[in-house]
């Protein structure tokens, strides 16, 4: 032990710790330089870095047992050694935690990519570890370049003096004796010293001058605690839905949503990459979206992976009106009025002009007379599949057809048809047109009656929705007088 205390001096011992905490401040430059680039310098300079940890990592194991040794062995009770120790340990223990992450960072670097797959979640806060590291380093060295370059006439350890006893009885009496004499001059010389600097001190210069050192070291410390806690609370920001796409497409009612997002983020980060590619999105009632809703845009994503790599997330939800879905008339209600409102004319023009259609023909009567055309019903149908809508017009029909045999005086039911009725579809409403048909409805009974024609319409057409109904309690029958 009497051999190991000639090494591990008080004046080694702040030479180291002040060694160490320059590479700190040399890996606490390099990694602001480096955090935010993934150029090739960056890499080289980020590479350096790694091998600086390794050195402190070595010096901070060292540091620890010598300090250990001087407290717990050689019993010293200092302050000033206290705290020496207490930062070295922290610099040390956060070493600790960050060692394996920047063991494979290392490997990559230097072409190994398959050592990333060894990086755990835990990984992700690697950098704060580091920067602890480098507190501790820089805290040290600090404190003991003041010790070992400022105070160090006034505070000349008994240690080095003791030293020199130690090893003036090893050789004898007058090795001792030269030794003694040795160590009285050094004494003289250090009390000269320090009296001269005690002398300097009092001095407005020298007062001056140590103000000056002691408030740049107070600045320094501020800083290095400033920057620390600014990259321990800092984030990245990132845009989760500002650059979506939403379109919406089919019918008003059954809107579906279709989402593209294109989020900035650095695309040379893998991590960040892997986080932006796991984000879901959905929006508020998709399926079921009408024309002027208000629905959420929601980004769902891992909010412990945006904690680990420090992610300031924006506009996570984001509300949107949804628009251009294709108005679709479900109920007969639903069509505008300018739209309606020329069906019944429409409808009993082209029946008309059906029921006059044989009038004068080879095989037909000679004339037709339309008695009456009456409109005793009205019925609407909605095809969820083609989004489309079609109105049903029921009419009875009294007519009188007559050639040069007989007069028939016939009562028929006729229904005519107008579709598809839709929002992008512009109706044509002239008696031609293919959008309106006209069929007869063959009641083979010999007595009829409005309610039977309505049942028949309606068995015939599945889903009718009744617009109107106004039907006639009387049996009708047809006639024919023979001239």
């Amino acid at each position: 032990m009497e051999n190991l205390k000639r090494y591990i001096t008080r004046k080694n011992l702040l030479m180291t710790s002040f060694i160490t905490g320059v590479i700190g401040v040399v890996m606490l430059l390099i990694y602001f330089l480096t955090i935010n680039t993934m150029s090739a310098s960056a890499l080289s300079m980020l590479s350096f870095l790694c091998i600086l940890f390794y050195v402190s990592f070595f010096l901070l194991l060292l540091l620890t047992a010598a300090y250990a040794f001087h407290i717990f062995y050689d019993k010293q009770r200092s302050t000033t050694l206290y705290v020496l120790a207490g930062c070295t340990v922290v610099g040390l223990l956060a070493s600790l935690f960050s060692i394996s992450t920047v063991n494979v960072i290392f490997q990559v670097i230097n072409g190994n990519f398959s050592a990333i797959w060894s990086l755990s979640a835990s990984a992700l806060n690697v950098d704060t570890w580091l920067i602890i590291m480098m507190i501790g380093q820089i805290a040290a060295g600090v404190l003991a370049g003041y010790l070992r370059f400022v105070k160090k006439a006034e505070e000349l350890s008994s240690e080095d003096l003791s030293q020199m006893q130690d090893t003036a009885k090893q050789v004898g009496d007058a090795a001792a004796t030269a030794a003694r004499k040795a160590a009285g001059s050094v004494s003289e010389g250090t009390a000269k010293l320090s009296e001269k600097w005690k002398n300097y001190y009092h001095t407005e210069k020298g007062k001056k001058t140590v103000r000056l050192v002691g408030i740049a070291a107070v600045v320094v410390i501020v800083v290095i605690i400033a920057i620390s806690i600014w990259s321990a609370t800092r984030t990245t920001p990132i845009d989760l839905t500002s650059s979506c796409e939403v379109t919406f497409e089919g019918y008003d009612g059954e809107g579906d949503a279709y989402i593209n997002c294109d989020v900035d983020y650095d695309i040379n980060n893998p991590q960040i990459a892997s986080f932006v590619y796991d984000v879901e999105y959905t929006i508020d009632n998709d399926g079921a979206l009408s024309n002027g809703d208000k629905v959420i845009l929601h980004a769902d994503y891992s909010q412990e992976t945006a904690r680990n790599l420090k992610l300031g997330v924006e506009n996570a939800e984001r509300e949107i009106t949804v628009e251009g879905l294709t108005e679709v008339y479900r109920t007969y209600e639903d069509i505008p009025k300018e739209v309606s409102d020329g069906f019944a004319s429409a409808a009993q023009a082209a029946l008309e002009a059906e029921l006059k259609e044989d009038e004068g023909s080879t095989f037909g009567p000679d004339t037709i007379t339309i008695n009456s055309c009456e409109n005793i019903g009205v019925y609407y149908q909605y095809s969820s599949s083609w989004g489309e809508g079609s109105v049903y017009y029921l009419f009875r029909t009294d007519v009188t057809e007559e050639d040069e045999y007989s007069v028939d005086n016939i009562i028929d039911y006729y229904y005519v048809s107008i579709d598809p009725i839709s929002s992008e579809y512009t109706l044509d409403l002239a008696v031609d047109s293919d959008d309106i048909y006209v069929s007869g409805m063959y009641l083979y009974d010999d007595e009829k009656n409005d309610a039977q024609a309505g049942e028949w319409l309606k068995s015939y057409y599945s889903d009718l929705q009744v617009v109107s109904e106004n039907f006639s309690d009387e049996t009708y029958q047809d006639t024919t007088t023979e001239k």
